[in-house]
């Protein structure tokens, strides 16, 4: 009988005992690994290349020289393409860096009186000239920056960018009394007259969103200020002579690696 009880007791401990050993994993055990796993994406996949494509708006800013002959009674801003290739590069989880390859389409739309060379705008108040002017350049934006997030990722960039420009094309309509007397492509600009390397700043910010194993679709908003006079003429003619430039765009990136 004493046997018997002791073999129950035996069986009963070595029951609870393996219910007391089984391993009990935690949520923040699979979070952890969940975590490492994202982090090892941009381990497995170092290079992104990609193509990407949106609208621009761009405007001159002001000169600071006050030699001017004619005072645009209105200047504003005209609205572009962007396009072209990129690239990106995690150094780290955390850290970046990127270039793209693009076209872009920057200029302004002015307005001018006629004044004489004392400010006078009695003899010359019945002419008016419009003009629109539009700048394609060539660029290369090279920056650095910082990732943050998981699987929707945000990034906020800074670099510089080197530009060429490749075309400029104007429109002007003079008019007298408020009617049209002549309208001609390129009017009274040489191409000559244009500086045609640039160097601008950049800042930039945007987001990533995975597609799958291997594309990335992402979004972004650049604003970019340039840092060389883009003509001397546009000084006489009483335009802005730096450009500023936004360009809103969306894109569409491969993994490369793994």
């Amino acid at each position: 009988m004493r046997i018997q009880y002791l073999i129950i007791m035996l069986v009963a401990l070595s029951t609870s005992s393996i219910h007391a050993e089984k391993p009990v994993i935690s949520d923040d055990v699979f979070q952890s690994h969940a975590s490492e796993s994202e982090k090892d994406d941009s381990r497995k996949f170092p290079h992104v290349i990609g193509v990407r494509t949106g609208v621009s708006w761009s405007r001159p800013i002001k000169p600071t020289r006050s030699e001017i002959l004619y005072d645009p009674l209105s200047q504003n801003g005209i609205f572009g393409l962007s396009y072209g290739l990129s690239y990106f590069h995690n150094v780290s989880p955390n850290f970046h860096v990127s270039a793209d390859f693009t076209v872009s389409n920057k200029g302004v739309e002015y307005v001018n009186d006629h004044k004489d060379y004392n400010g006078d705008l009695a003899y010359f108040k019945y002419f008016r000239d419009e003009h629109r002017v539009v700048f394609t350049h060539l660029n290369l934006p090279l920056k650095i920056g910082i990732n943050f997030g998981t699987k929707i990722s945000g990034f906020v960039d800074m670099g510089i960018v080197p530009s060429l420009l490749i075309h400029r094309g104007s429109v002007s309509k003079y008019s007298y009394k408020g009617k049209v007397t002549n309208e001609t492509n390129d009017s009274h600009f040489e191409k000559g007259d244009f500086n045609k390397l640039d160097l601008g700043g950049l800042i930039e910010i945007g987001a990533n969103i995975p597609i799958g194993k291997r594309f990335l679709f992402s979004s972004r908003l650049s604003m970019n200020w340039s840092t060389v006079e883009f003509s001397d003429e546009s000084i006489d003619l009483g335009i802005g002579t730096f450009h500023q430039l936004a360009i809103l765009s969306l894109g569409l990136g491969y993994k490369i690696g793994g």
